[in-house]
């Protein structure tokens, strides 16, 4: 077998690439696509019809509105601003069990669940589930039933990052969605408002408590430290601190006072040393300014005296007055500093009689102040008792009068903005948007849905599929004559039978695509072929109702056509078809040959320049297969030499062993595979057992292609598409 042949034409063939987009994958799955696209629409317009209308009420409230008279930042306002944690538990306490039983017991709430009740039963899926005003009755009268019902209905949630919370109750009845809102809304708010009074009276009257007690012991304590005091003399003994006091102020005026007579006494003795001259000079006399200003007096004198001495001489008249003058001055500097003196002596008398003074005192106060402070340390412990229960009675008078005065939270931390309203307009189901989500659902479950059958499809349809799961290239694609149809595609959703062998030739050989493509695989297999001896091809097909049989009388009439002398061989035994289908007279077949002596009689039919001859298999015989291997299987090959091609239409390799034992036979082997019907496992699976057997096909060709559907599994180079280019191999090339 001339392999180089193959490989070079299957070069020359244009590259497909299969197409994996989104819309080649619509394209090809488009009854998938509106199948699904029909069935989820239909649904959601039913659901919308069928479904009942569900109404919502709302109400809402608002936790932890600020209060500008309270300073948030203070532990005062600290309970006033909300936060997503006080939030959170809002939800949760509006949604307990505690909530719902206090509603559960309001009449009217009892009264708008029997009305809702009521009014659903009357429904037909409620009476197909056998629904009565029985039922409803009794599940009205059962709180716990009540409670389940609501809990089903009932949302609570936060509006976004805001302080408000909404509660929400779904009803089929418009009023009984109100009732059900407002009553739950009242409900929690009276529930908090209760709670939150109990614990203010619980913590009013333990602090009242609190009180009297301290109060009555106060009273006892106060008591016991008067008398104790009465009986040991210390009234004053409460002065203790202020004696403490006095002893620092007395310690003080001692050491100031013997200060000052160590100076007084100090001054004295440089007085009494220095003498008459020398102590005018003296720094204590000096701070005088009655000796200053008498020595000033007496220098100016002194400088008039001796001005004048020196102008009129010691013996004039004048030198005596200024001489008096100056003897009464220096007497009054010796009797100022006579009195300096004295005044310097009694101040260090002073001094010395103020410091006796002051230490006899000292120790007078220091005997009464240790005296008190021991008599009043044996009580001590009790007094510093009694203040700090003073403390305790001041701080609990406080806090009573805070919560004595507070408001309830209802004024300032939780309030209700709105009530609900009666509802007009269905919540469920709305038109617009349910529409509009059906429309969407449908759409993304028919895409999935195409996409998916188009990754679960493994039928026959890209070269390169088949390139890649058998590595055999495809030598021809032959199409389906007449281009697809609407009534071909329900023919096979519906499987119909197929038409006739003699009908699908007739159809195949008017269709000039078909005859271009089946020209072409003609001159793939000459070109393949030796011109010495015969050329035996052996058509093979993973199963029944691949188009062998077609595509081999459609060869053979090709190149019977092109002046070639061609030979069938019909060696599907089990199935025959030639003889009926194409209304061939009767006669002993191959499987009579081979089980008899029967000489070869072919069936001759004259088909263009040159006979066609055809070895029909005969009657059915699915137990000839094993004559494959006998004599008379050699003798019919032997007189299949003296024509130019000899085509052998082999059986289904699924259905029997003896399509191996032809192909053993033939000199080139062709795999034929249904465009879109053949799995390309089962096509891979024929190929891996011919090459177990040391066979090697020439190529795959594809029967019934629809090459309008085909361009959407691959792309396809332009001259490739339905105007197909001149063929690269025809007989006319192999003549």
């Amino acid at each position: 077998m001339n392999l180089s042949a193959v490989d070079m034409n299957a070069s020359l063939r244009p590259r497909f690439r299969a197409r994996h987009d989104i819309v080649s994958i619509l394209g090809r799955r488009r009854y998938t696509f509106l199948t699904l696209f029909s069935a989820v629409m239909g649904v959601a317009i039913i659901a919308l019809w069928a479904l009942p209308a569900r109404y919502m009420a709302t109400s809402s409230i608002i936790v932890a509105e600020p209060v500008a008279t309270i300073d948030a930042s203070q532990p005062a306002g600290a309970d006033k601003i909300g936060d997503p944690a006080d939030l959170e538990s809002q939800i949760l306490l509006l949604k307990s069990p505690r909530i719902l039983r206090v509603v559960a017991d309001v009449p009217d709430i009892r009264a708008a669940v029997l009305q809702e009740c009521r009014q659903t039963s009357g429904g037909f899926l409620s009476k197909l589930l056998g629904a009565s005003e029985a039922q409803c009755e009794a599940r009205a009268e059962q709180p716990s039933r009540v409670i389940d019902q609501l809990q089903r209905q009932l949302s609570v949630g936060a509006v976004g990052r805001s302080r408000v919370i909404n509660v929400a109750v779904e009803s089929a009845v418009p009023a009984v969605a109100q009732t059900l809102a407002n009553g739950l809304v009242d409900a929690y708010l009276a529930d908090r408002s209760r709670l939150w009074t109990q614990s203010r009276d619980t913590s009013a009257t333990a602090m009242r408590d609190d009180l009297s007690r301290l109060e009555r012991e106060l009273h006892d304590d106060e008591d016991k430290i008067q008398a104790f005091r009465s009986e040991n003399h210390l009234i004053r003994g409460t002065i203790a601190p202020i004696g403490t006091e006095q002893l620092s102020a007395l310690n003080q005026s001692l050491v100031q006072a013997e200060a000052a007579k160590s100076s007084a006494y100090a001054r004295l003795q440089e007085i009494e040393k220095a003498g008459q001259l020398d102590l005018l000079d003296d720094p204590t006399v000096a701070e005088s300014r009655t000796i200053g200003d008498l020595k000033q007096r007496l220098t100016v004198l002194d400088l008039q005296i001796a001005r004048l001495s020196s102008t009129f001489g010691p013996r004039h008249p004048a030198m005596a007055e200024f001489t008096q003058m100056r003897q009464a001055l220096q007497e009054r500097v010796r009797l100022e500093l006579n009195g300096i003196v004295a005044s310097t002596r009694a101040a260090y008398n002073s001094a010395d009689a103020l410091v006796a003074s002051l230490r006899t005192k000292l120790a007078s106060s220091e005997t009464e102040a240790q005296s008190a402070v021991d008599q009043e340390t044996s009580i001590g412990g009790l007094v510093r008792a009694v203040d700090a229960k003073k403390a305790k009675y001041a701080e609990l008078s406080r806090q009573l009068a805070q919560i004595v005065t507070r408001k309830p939270p209802l004024a300032d931390s939780i309030r209700q903005v709105s009530r609900a309203d009666l509802p007009e307009v269905p919540y469920f189901p709305k038109r617009t948007p349910f529409i509009a989500g059906g429309l969407v659902l449908a759409l993304m479950l028919a895409g999935m849905g195409s996409v998916i059958a188009d990754r679960l499809d493994g039928k026959v349809r890209t070269a390169e599929a088949i390139a890649a799961q058998t590595g055999l290239p495809v030598i021809g694609e032959l199409p389906r004559p007449g281009g697809p149809t609407l009534g071909r595609w329900l023919r096979g959703v519906i499987r119909q039978r197929p038409v006739g062998l003699a009908k699908a030739i007739e159809a195949c050989r008017a269709d000039a695509e078909f005859r271009a493509a089946l020209a072409e695989l003609a001159g793939t297999l000459l070109m393949n072929a030796s011109p010495q001896r015969a050329v035996k091809v052996a058509l093979m097909s993973p199963s029944a109702g691949e188009g062998r049989t077609l595509t081999t009388l459609a060869l053979a009439m090709t190149l019977a056509e092109a002046g070639r002398s061609v030979a069938i061989i019909e060696a599907d035994l089990r199935h025959p078809s030639l003889v009926g289908d194409m209304g061939l007279p009767d006669g002993p077949g191959l499987a009579d040959i081979l089980q008899t002596s029967v000489p070869i009689r072919p069936i001759v039919l004259v088909s263009g320049r040159r006979q066609l001859h055809i070895l029909p298999a005969g009657q059915a015989s699915p137990d000839a297969t094993a004559a494959f291997l006998g004599p008379r299987m050699v003798e019919i090959m032997r007189w299949a030499n003296q024509f130019d091609v000899v085509l052998i239409d082999t059986p289904p390799m699924q259905a029997s062993n003896g399509a191996l034992l032809l192909a053993r036979q033939a000199d080139q082997i062709i795999l034929c595979a249904r465009w879109g019907v053949c799995e390309t496992a089962d096509l891979a699976a024929a190929a891996d057992e011919l090459e177990q057997a040391g066979i090697k096909p020439l190529g795959v060709v594809t029967t019934m292609v629809e090459i309008d559907r085909q361009r959407q599994f691959e792309y396809r180079p332009a001259r490739a598409t339905r105007q197909r280019a001149p063929l690269r191999h025809t007989l006319a090339d192999v003549s």
